[in-house]
């Protein structure tokens, strides 16, 4: 009997650290199952702050597209707001009909504020199914031709000018070349 205690001591005390052990990996086990858990909840955080970004994102972009969009409309106000270019007096000038000039006299004409600062050249003149003029392409902004946009300015808005000791013609229109930089760009279609 004294053996079989002793044996049955010796087999519990060789057996405590494997259940100790089994023990450990159960827990190491629970650990790294509740370590997935925050884990897979992490990314599933992370997803969701991916897209609440990317909806503010949008959202900020609209909001930047919409001031954009009023700001051009507001400058496109001030310049058809202006000062009406049929009235127009500036002195060495005197007013020229549109209707003795040609498009090809127009095309290439230097255009002028109502400040008598250079603005730009008309492009090209746009005409409607009617025979009509519409407006004026008129390239504003850049260097030399380089970075230039191509606006559309109705002939409502520009005066025909001559010089009084010359013959030579030029175009104002009521608008400053900000405003002008300002409008949309004009596409031919």
């Amino acid at each position: 009997m004294k053996h079989f205690l002793t044996t049955t001591s010796i087999v519990l005390m060789m057996s405590a650290p494997a259940i100790a052990e089994s023990s450990n990996v159960e827990k190491v086990g629970k650990n790294l199952g509740e370590a997935a858990e925050a884990a897979g909840d992490a990314v599933s955080n992370t997803a969701e702050d991916i897209k609440d970004a990317a909806k503010n994102t949008a959202e900020d972009v609209d909001q930047a597209a919409e001031a954009t969009g009023e700001y051009v409309s507001e400058k496109a106000s001030e310049v058809a707001d202006a000062v009406d270019p049929t009235t127009i007096d500036i002195e060495g000038y005197t007013p020229v009909a549109f209707e003795t000039v040609t498009a090809e006299d127009l095309t290439g004409m230097r255009v002028y504020d109502m400040s008598q600062e250079w603005i730009g050249e008309i492009d090209n003149v746009v005409i409607n199914s009617d025979g009509t003029l519409e407006g004026a392409v008129i390239g504003v902004g850049g260097f030399l031709g380089v970075g230039e946009k191509d606006v559309l300015i109705d002939f409502s808005r520009v005066s025909l000018m001559r010089e009084v000791d010359g013959e030579a013609t030029y175009a104002f229109v009521d608008a400053d070349k900000e405003m002008l930089e300002a409008m949309p760009s004009y596409e031919e279609s």
